[in-house]
């Protein structure tokens, strides 16, 4: 991509499905608010659009040091929010701080628990002056407690961006204008950094799960792209639809709160009853494992095998020779998703273990509520290309452990894989990890993830089909314009 200056072109009309976003960088978690706040917001790195690499945001250099345990980021020189007040080293120390003190509420506060003194206080035991982000001048230093090759792609994430105090006030490429129940209007920001390279004056964002109405919209050209809630059969522009597979895992999950389920023995007999591998048939890109394949990640035994001997022996020795007992399945309503839990009940019969199996609505279900049931599904697509983007989700104290499952040695085998600097074994360690927990029968990995996006790109520039299906607002331009977008690292 060149660096080009932007000409002024018309409005993008997106769509996405129904539900309302939530637009707090710190609390949103959903893949559809991550496109709208990487707009919105900017931190000290941003993603490729292309490659999905670390790329320089809020920083015109950076250093690590020999150890690499210190991390040295140099700020752009003015640059400012969207009220023209600017945004300093300072700045991005008082939104990390702010995310922390969140607790619980913050899902990916955790991942900064590499800074020394950042979990103890994320976790109430500690003062904000102890946490190691240090401020100097223009330059924003912090010291990690283990190296952490890959914290410039941690960085990327929306929640590690420049907050402002000041509500209604943001740091990326584009503001909001206007809110309501089925749409949010953006502009572009003209106090951005790099606004002359942002080629679209403004993005019309439409919360609709009528497919129907959805195909129409874009059929006629009154939409630009389909995130959400389409048919494919009825795009008259069969060329207009991208496959991508994701670097994600759908799995389903026990919640451990007491017994019978936080017996490790138990939940492996489940497991053991169920003819997984019949069931995974029906997927595109069946899973066995959590951690979606990377390039020198060891392959390792997965969940799949079937012995209802075997799971009788386990209850056995469980405890639970008659089972006797009732597990509660919670999931969205999907006709397929029933035939699943269906396929689970007739199994567990044969262990006297009663499957009941609650329905729910999508927009409720995705609310990750999991107080009241004891199986949940989950899909999860990691933040940046590394397996603890996966592991993350299981360790004792991470913000995004909705399983309950804490295991001492799991979380010690990650801490020694962060201070490997090779990366081959480095994996091997992290593999490790993982295959502990699947012997633990925490999760049933089911699939990978595959997403279909809706987008003329003879119309549209910028976009490219990648694996967290990120595509930043800032690249995308109208064709017809001679323009092309800039990659801000001028």
């Amino acid at each position: 991509m060149s660096a080009q200056v932007a000409e002024e072109q018309k409005e993008l009309t997106v769509i996405m499905t129904s539900t309302l976003p939530d637009l707090n960088p710190h609390t949103a978690s959903y893949s559809n608010e991550a496109q709208i706040l990487t707009a919105m917001y900017e931190g000290l790195f941003t993603y490729n659009p292309l490659s999905l690499k670390a790329e320089k945001g809020l920083i015109s250099s950076y250093k690590i040091s020999r150890d690499k345990k210190t991390w040295s980021f140099i700020m752009r020189d003015n640059i400012f929010f969207s009220d023209g007040s600017p945004i300093t080293a300072e700045s991005i120390k008082k939104s990390w701080l702010s995310l922390l003190a969140l607790g619980d509420d913050a899902p990916y506060a955790s991942l900064l628990d590499c800074i020394k003194g950042a979990a103890e206080y994320r976790k109430g035991r500690g003062k904000a002056e102890d946490v190691k982000i240090i401020v100097t001048d223009n330059k924003l230093t912090v010291r990690l407690s283990s190296p952490v090759a890959y914290l410039d792609r941690i960085l990327c994430h929306h929640a590690f961006s420049a907050v402002s105090e000041k509500e209604g006030v943001f740091s990326g490429a584009y503001v909001i204008d206007s809110v309501s129940e089925s749409e949010l209007l953006l502009s572009k920001n003209p106090y951005f950094y790099g606004v002359e390279h942002v080629s679209i004056p403004s993005i019309k964002i439409l919360l609709s799960s009528d497919a129907e109405e959805n195909n129409y919209l874009f059929n006629t050209g009154k939409a630009n792209w389909l995130l959400d809630d389409f048919n494919q059969d009825d795009i008259y522009n069969q060329e207009a639809l991208y496959d991508s597979v994701l670097f994600g895992t759908q799995y389903l999950f026990f919640v451990l709160r007491s017994e019978p389920l936080s017996n490790s023995l138990v939940r492996n007999a489940l497991l053991s009853a169920v003819p997984w591998d019949d069931i995974r048939e029906s997927f595109n890109i069946p899973a066995d494992t959590l951690v979606f394949p990377l390039s020198d990640y060891p392959a390792i035994p997965g969940i799949g095998d079937n012995d209802i001997e075997l799971s009788k022996e386990l209850l056995e020795e469980a405890g639970y020779p008659d089972g006797a007992f009732t597990v509660l399945i919670e999931i969205p309503e999907n006709d397929f998703l029933l035939f699943i839990a269906e396929e689970i009940k007739k199994a567990w019969e044969k262990l006297n273990v009663k499957l009941d199996i609650k329905i729910k609505d999508p927009a409720t279900y995705y609310q990750k509520d999991f107080s009241t049931g004891d199986m949940f599904l989950y899909s999860w697509i990691g933040d940046f290309s590394d397996p603890i983007a996966f592991l993350e989700l299981f360790k004792s104290d991470s913000n995004l452990n909705v399983t309950n499952w804490k295991n001492e040695k799991f979380d010690n085998l990650l801490n020694e894989a962060n201070s490997i600097t090779n990366t081959t074994k480095r994996y091997e360690k992290l593999a490790e990890a993982e295959q502990l927990m699947l012997d633990d029968a925490v999760i049933i990995p089911l699939c990978h993830l595959i997403t279909t996006n809706c987008i003329d790109l003879e119309e549209i520039g910028g976009w490219f089909p990648n694996a967290l299906d990120i595509h930043p607002f800032k690249y995308l331009y109208f064709r017809e314009v001679t323009a092309t977008v800039s990659e801000f690292n001028l």
